[in-house]
């Protein structure tokens, strides 16, 4: 595993799913993992996720816990120590690995 994904949403779905989209191409070449902290317990993003996307990894927390404690519980998970982190569901690109 070259690297691991920590993406923390909170009623992101939208953006959430375009950066998931956007990973295919922009870690071509690596193993990762991808890892979706949810915030809001509410919107039934982590069942939507174990259904139509079973290789992303799911940490449901039972009440919005803010960024840093998200960041915090996909790090404990995570299978490597090269991680990126982000809160908003950014597309990513081939460039931003440089």
């Amino acid at each position: 595993m070259d690297l691991s994904l920590v993406l923390v949403s909170y009623r992101h779905r939208v953006a959430l799913a375009a950066c998931l989209d956007s990973l295919p191409a922009a870690c071509a070449g690596l193993q990762y993992e991808v890892i979706v902290v949810d915030n809001a317990p509410d919107d039934g993003l982590i069942e939507d996720f174990r259904v139509h996307r079973p290789e992303v990894r799911t940490i449901a927390n039972k009440t919005n816990e803010g960024f840093a404690r998200g960041v915090n519980r996909g790090l404990a998970v995570a299978y490597t120590g090269v991680t990126m982190t982000d809160g908003e569901g950014s597309k990513l690109s081939r460039s931003a690995r440089a």
